[in-house]
């Protein structure tokens, strides 16, 4: 019965035909841990937002694959979790996300799934300078109760649910005229 390694490095010979040469040098093999994916941190989200891989015995020179293709840009954090950086637009509906080292597939897939925050239409157009103008956002029902956050120009509001709408008061703007709104599921990316 093979034991199995501890994780850690190791020196390395290779022998020609059962014989090691003291002539040649020691190789250093890195033995690590299984690594495993517990969830994606969202699991859900818009195109080119940052999801968080979570799991254990990750490797600073793992890199996130999407649909076992495409290598994205990587941030490692510690053993238990690196961050990858989804692309803009290259896929729709949603991807399988797995771990890979040297370009080797090292973990399962796990699937995360593009959302459509696209708002078709608002409810009064005009408000205000002082704020407190309740908007209603028309959208997609199937992602209003996903959206937590509107922005108004530059001023992040948290976004409520009236009656299966969805809801965001406007707050003060300091200049009159059109502002841009937008909605977030995660108050860093909006959908204007």
């Amino acid at each position: 019965p093979s034991k199995q390694m501890m994780a850690g490095m190791r020196k390395v010979r290779v022998a020609n035909d059962g014989v090691f040469s003291e002539k040649l040098p020691f190789a250093m093999l890195e033995i690590i841990g299984v690594p495993t994916i517990a969830r994606l941190d969202p699991s859900f989200g818009l195109h080119g937002s940052k999801v968080s891989v979570v799991g254990k015995s990750f490797h600073s020179k793992m890199k996130c694959q999407v649909n076992a293709r495409h290598t994205l840009p990587t941030h490692f954090v510690n053993s238990s979790m690196i961050e990858c950086a989804l692309p803009m637009s290259l896929y729709s509906d949603s991807v399988t996300i797995a771990l890979v080292l040297n370009e080797v597939p090292v973990t399962e897939e796990h699937l995360y799934t593009f959302v459509n925050l696209g708002v078709t239409s608002i409810s009064p157009s005009f408000g205000e300078t002082p704020g407190g103008t309740p908007v209603t956002l028309q959208m997609n029902e199937t992602v209003i109760p996903l959206v937590s956050h509107c922005k108004f120009g530059d001023a992040v509001v948290s976004a409520s649910i009236v009656q299966s709408e969805l809801v965001c008061v406007s707050p003060a703007m300091t200049t009159v005229g059109q502002h841009r709104i937008g909605v977030s599921i995660n108050e860093e990316d909006f959908v204007t």
